[in-house]
């Protein structure tokens, strides 16, 4: 009787250990879960589920502030952001791979306007990883091609910006002014320097 009593009175203590114990593990479930949605919230392109952004868009706050690979010749490497460049009226992604030559042969006129608009212009190559380029065959490029490293900001390799634009053809050129809005998505045609110095008149 005494063994049977005692199990009896110790009956409530474990129901009630058993109780906490699911309270827990509840708890930190739901804290989980909340964290986890926090963190697909912070980092959307992590997820590979991204919106494709077009004319009229605003550059999301996680692109803006995305650091990219920055690749200029064998012995300069870090990392930028479009928002280094929040200053400029324009920011001209120009989307390229070292086999396209329209792309080259593009590079010279780029590379003009960008020393004369310095203050308000930033040109951007931004080379898709998509299209597998390497470092050796790039610089491999401009050293046949222009007898010189590289002047112009290379993004290499992209595995960010392209995946919100969705490039299909290249060249493109992506024109972002000061606010972050998406101006134009155009070819090589629109890219002259009477169009970049109408759209830096108009840009107050």
């Amino acid at each position: 009787m005494t063994y049977f009593y005692a199990r009896a009175t110790r009956l409530p203590k474990i129901l009630l250990k058993i109780t906490i114990a699911v309270g827990i593990c509840t708890i930190l479930c739901v804290e989980a879960r909340a964290q986890a949605v926090a963190d697909t919230a912070a980092a959307p392109a992590a997820s590979g589920q991204v919106s494709k952004l077009t004319v009229g868009d605003t550059i999301p706050a996680h692109l803006w502030h995305l650091p990219l690979p920055h690749w200029n010749g064998p012995t300069t490497a870090a990392t930028i952001t479009l928002n280094d460049f929040n200053d400029r009226k324009l920011i001209l992604l120009d989307f390229w791979a070292s086999y396209c030559m329209t792309c080259l042969s593009g590079f010279p006129l780029l590379d003009s306007l960008q020393r004369v608009h310095k203050r308000e212009l930033q040109v951007l190559l931004v080379n898709p990883e998509p299209v597998k380029d390497t470092p050796g065959r790039i610089l491999g490029m401009y050293t046949r091609r222009f007898d010189q490293a590289p002047a112009l900001p290379i993004v290499f390799p992209d595995t960010e910006v392209h995946r919100y634009f969705q490039i299909e053809a290249i060249p493109r050129y992506v024109w972002i002014d000061r606010s972050g809005v998406i101006q134009a998505i155009t070819a090589k045609a629109e890219v002259t320097a009477a169009s970049i110095h109408a759209f830096l008149t108009n840009q107050l």
